[in-house]
């Protein structure tokens, strides 16, 4: 019984353990302002990685789309760099088919060629835009096995952008498929027949103007989403006559070695290749590609045209190029621009 009676003492009423039993918590405030905290935290979260989802992206844009439009202008830049017209003196005649009339001085001569301008005027071929250059060079192009251990050998190249589909390109095996569709794109194409299909000495005038024929099997894309092409052969500072600007020798961005400047001996700058040539090339990526192609179908978006910029000045080329790349960012087009001045090592401006 005594035992009882101390477990019964140590026993406590119902009431009393409720009371101990109580634990303080978070008001319904609280809770309304914790998860409006969590919720402004969890926005900031996904805004956060919403910007760098996008910022790793275009950075994989970037480097994926235009790794191949850099390597497109680093093929045009070495091409140029290589061009030459092999220019050499000859006796200068009043009436140059008479052999038998006594020389009265020396000019140049050359059965090379070197040509570049707006594209439109040098090709036959539709869907071309901007400018393109033409010339001959030591690279070595040959379809012959035994030719193919000459790696100098004198070929004729050519560099332009075209637009269009791209059904002449594609495996034997997707013709006729409806998927993957055609695809239209920009494209640089590069005309680089093979030596023994040099056609300058045959067709001297006419060797480049097919270039971008659908028939014309030596012509081929090398990059896609490659908007424009813009060259302008000009002369260095130190070497402008009169303080006229470096570009006096292309004005208008036509140069062609063949043309008689000034009649007569003196020549001007007919057979010389030009000191310099300023090279610049707007690229697109992919996404903007496909954008252009939603909104024109089959037909060719007129960037350089809607942008309202000429290209008929070289001495506005900065202008001109400012206007173009205020037109892409209002299209919000993602694109870059690739320039730089090429050195042409033949050009002999002492002869």
């Amino acid at each position: 019984m005594k035992s009882t009676r101390s477990s019964m003492q140590v026993m406590k009423p119902w009431g009393q353990w409720l009371n101990h039993s109580k634990v303080a918590g978070f008001t319904l405030v609280e809770l309304l302002v914790s998860m409006a905290i969590m919720s402004i935290l969890m926005l900031t979260i996904t805004s956060v990685i919403g910007e760098t989802q996008k910022a790793w992206t275009q950075s994989v844009s970037r480097a994926t789309q235009f790794r191949e439009a850099r390597g497109a202008f680093d093929r045009i830049v070495r091409s140029i760099s290589q061009s030459t017209l092999n220019t050499y003196w000859d006796y200068y005649r009043e009436n140059d088919d008479d052999p038998l009339e006594p020389p009265s001085g020396y000019i140049r001569r050359s059965e090379l060629h070197f040509i570049c301008g707006p594209a439109p005027s040098l090709l036959t071929a539709t869907g071309v835009s901007s400018h393109a250059i033409f010339f001959q060079a030591p690279l070595g192009v040959s379809d012959d096995a035994q030719y193919e251990k000459l790696s100098h050998l004198l070929s004729a190249r050519g560099y332009f952008i075209q637009h269009g589909s791209d059904a002449a390109f594609r495996p034997s095996f997707l013709s006729g498929l409806a998927s993957p569709p055609v695809r239209y794109r920009f494209r640089l194409m590069e005309f680089a027949p093979p030596t023994e299909n040099n056609l300058v000495y045959a067709m001297p005038e006419n060797w480049y103007k097919s270039a971008g024929a659908a028939s014309n099997n030596y012509a081929r894309p090398i990059a896609e989403n490659l908007v424009a092409l813009f060259i302008s052969p000009k002369v260095s500072r130190e070497d402008v006559p009169n303080a006229k600007p470096p570009t006096y020798i292309a004005p208008d961005y036509r140069y062609d070695s063949r043309r008689d400047s000034e009649p007569g001996p003196n020549q001007g700058t007919q057979h010389l290749l030009p000191p310099l040539v300023e090279v610049t090339l707007v690229a697109i990526d992919e996404a903007s590609a496909l954008r252009l192609e939603d909104m024109n179908g089959s037909g060719m978006p007129n960037l350089v045209g809607g942008s309202g910029a000429q290209f008929g000045d070289a001495s506005r080329l900065r202008e001109d190029l400012a206007a173009l790349e205020a037109y892409l960012v209002e299209q919000k087009l993602n694109f870059r621009v690739f320039t730089t001045t090429v050195a042409l090592r033949t050009a002999k401006w002492s002869l």
